[in-house]
């Protein structure tokens, strides 16, 4: 089954969620962030199957390191499907870099922390506090910058739920494409001019990945 054909599939079956059901889940979430995260389970996993939304609180929760450009944080998934993810993501640590949205549309809501974020094309910056939400268009890209202990929670969704028909299908997913090798183009020159110039985070700290999630 080709990608564009398994799309339309998905989009026929419909999304579980809404970035209206995640935000509203997130801005309604209080108290410190393990206590947020499983209030947030409690409230979404009513609207999934059972089994199919993974926990992100607890020794069995699953938290990757990601390098995504110069923006390092740390990931867990709350659930992914072919058209929609929901995710925590975040660092102990003040980081900042590139936020692209690419192929999907996205809606923000700060945990904890603060962001400030200086939006493509616009002159100045918003700085967002916790339980605050903003949208993001696809193919969009700003600049984030996270205080110390700063964790989003994130709703994605593809821009095939958006598409009419197969022609702007094809187009978002070549768009989509190029876009993936621009961003790995520029993940190499980043690295290295990084190398050359001495990198923030050492080896070390990078390796230790497992010290690098939500207390």
């Amino acid at each position: 089954m080709g990608l564009v054909e398994l799309g339309f599939r998905w989009v026929r079956k419909g999304a579980n969620f809404t970035e209206e059901i995640v935000r509203v889940s997130g801005e309604r979430s209080h108290g410190d962030l393990s206590v947020k995260l499983r209030f947030l389970e409690d409230e979404l996993k009513g609207f999934v199957n059972n089994g199919e939304l993974s926990s992100c609180v607890g020794s069995n929760s699953k938290w990757n390191f990601n390098q995504d450009g110069p923006m390092l944080n740390s990931k867990c998934v709350l659930y992914k499907s072919f058209i929609e993810e929901v995710s925590i993501w975040g660092w102990p640590l003040q980081t900042a870099g590139l936020f692209r949205t690419g192929f999907s549309s996205s809606s923000i809501t700060v945990l904890s922390g603060r962001v400030t974020e200086w939006s493509e094309g616009k002159f100045g910056y918003t700085m967002r506090e916790a339980n605050t939400s903003w949208g993001k268009t696809k193919w969009s890209t700003s600049v984030l910058q996270l205080d110390p202990n700063t964790w989003i929670l994130e709703y994605s969704l593809s821009s095939v739920m958006e598409s009419p028909n197969l022609l702007s299908l094809t187009i978002d997913l070549l768009t989509h494409m190029m876009f993936q090798a621009a961003k790995n183009v520029n993940r190499e020159i980043f690295w290295m001019f990084s190398s050359a110039s001495g990198n923030l985070y050492s080896s070390e700290s990078v390796s230790k990945t497992s010290t690098m999630t939500p207390t």
